[in-house]
């Protein structure tokens, strides 16, 4: 499931998903229920973007500008960071003509064609994709 909270939020502000609501504390967002009941969420970070959950259970929400998998702290540089020791990142992988079907592949797309001489990873760049391994 996805929630996408709002950007910006004001002090006292409340998000309703469904039958849950969060109110915004000027730090992050918390459980709240006019009757008093408290329905958190958990599952990942929120900045007023969108958070992916796979329930519905206790936890806190804190509002940061970086996302991060397998670590509680990403780099202030990075939109994105994915830490791991025992795992990597895999991209989307199709066939060079599914790739070539795209269309209006943004810059900085970035995907990997299995096929043949073709296989590797690609990136759009504004004069088309490029292999970049």
């Amino acid at each position: 499931m996805a929630i996408n909270f709002p950007n910006s939020p004001s002090v006292g502000q409340i998000y309703s998903f469904g039958t849950y609501s969060w109110q915004w504390n000027g730090s992050y967002w918390e459980s709240y229920s006019s009757g008093g009941q408290f329905l958190p969420l958990s599952g990942g970070t929120v900045s007023g973007g969108t958070v992916f959950t796979s329930g519905l259970t206790a936890n806190t929400f804190y509002s940061q500008t970086q996302v991060g998998i397998g670590i509680s702290n990403p780099d202030a540089a990075a939109i994105f960071e994915i830490a791991s020791t025992t795992q990597g990142a895999l991209f989307p992988r199709m066939t060079k003509t599914q790739r070539d079907a795209i269309p209006s592949p943004p810059t900085g797309l970035i995907l990997f064609v299995t096929d043949g001489d073709n296989e590797g990873l690609y990136i759009y760049k504004s004069t088309g994709w490029v292999q970049i391994i």
